[in-house]
């Protein structure tokens, strides 16, 4: 490195100059060495005041947000591969694009551990083998009401999807038109005084007494007569008979999910996953699709699944 440039580096511009014109008037012409530099007391204080007046370089800090990271194979192409007779023959749902299954079969068949248990289950494989024709409008045999569309044909091309109106706009709209029609059903002074007389209360009064005099029977309604011990008795024996064998389990109700699950999070959105990959929705308990372990993605088992998750993310 030549002397001029290392001068520049060590010292700020005006100081180089000070330091060269030292050197020239005391060394010019002369034999030195480091020594001799390091034992002049001129060089040593100009270093030394140099070093303390030069500010520290400030080091930037980056600032680069994390990537995504992207999918290993695009949802189209993987669609359209053929089949690879040393994987799984299973076809997947894969939000509506289709494709094999990753995963190795188990031996001695042609799907995985668990596409077998399914069809093990089931006796078929809803969406059929990737070699077989693919199902027009599928149905899972555990939610028979909800039938699936694909996002794809075949060959690839885009299937245009209806347009369907968002859970919470439509729950939206059907509040304000409550609201909008218990305003326009509000009782007049007439109205009032009837039910009053309906309910035995004073019929003198203006509208607000009337209705805080409704309110407050509605709140505190009067008690009933007791029934004598005898007639309690013979009621609730009866009752009690004819309920014999009649309980049964709400059709809606969920299976409560096991304890050995595993807590992930897809897209800011936190699951449940049991140990052979199917995802549960965290406040209902249900199933709601299966782990892509290529893809690191939750394969829906239908569209609604999809749309509920985007309104959890809106929700974030």
């Amino acid at each position: 490195m030549a002397a001029t440039a290392l001068a520049e580096r060590i010292f700020d511009s005006s100081d180089s100059e000070t330091f060269f014109s030292l050197l020239v008037s005391d060394f010019s012409g002369k034999d030195f060495t480091m020594d001799d530099l390091k034992s002049h007391e001129g060089i040593q204080e100009f270093v030394a005041t140099s070093v303390k007046t030069r500010k520290p370089a400030t080091k930037k800090t980056s600032t680069k947000k994390p990537t995504k990271k992207p999918l290993s194979k695009d949802s189209v192409e993987r669609a359209l591969e053929s089949p690879d007779e040393n994987r799984c023959q299973a076809r997947v749902w894969a939000k509506g694009f289709g494709g094999q299954c990753s995963k190795s079969f188990v031996d001695g068949g042609c799907f995985c551990k668990n596409h077998q248990a399914d069809v093990d289950e089931n006796d078929s494989w809803w969406l059929c083998k990737v070699t077989e024709p693919r199902p027009e409008n599928p149905v899972l045999p555990s939610h028979p009401d909800r039938v699936h569309k694909w996002r794809i044909t075949e060959d690839g091309s885009d299937i245009q999807k209806e347009k369907k109106v968002s859970v919470k706009k439509e729950q939206k709209e059907k509040k304000v038109s409550v609201k909008k029609e218990q305003k326009e059903k509000k009782p007049s002074v007439k109205e009032l005084r009837e039910k009053c007389a309906d309910l035995g209360l004073d019929v003198k009064g203006k509208k607000a007494e009337l209705i805080e005099r409704i309110e407050a029977h509605e709140a505190n309604p009067p008690q009933p007569e007791e029934e004598t011990p005898d007639q309690t008795t013979e009621e609730s024996v009866e009752d009690g008979a004819a309920g014999v064998g009649l309980l049964e389990k709400d059709e809606n109700e969920y299976e409560p999910v096991s304890e050995k699950m595993d807590e992930i999070t897809f897209e800011g959105v936190i699951y449940h996953m049991d140990q052979e990959k199917k995802v549960f929705d965290q406040y209902s308990n249900e199933m709601i699709g299966n782990w892509d372990v290529d893809s690191e993605e939750i394969e829906f088992m239908s569209e609604d699944y999809e749309e509920k998750h985007g309104e959890y993310k809106e929700d974030l």
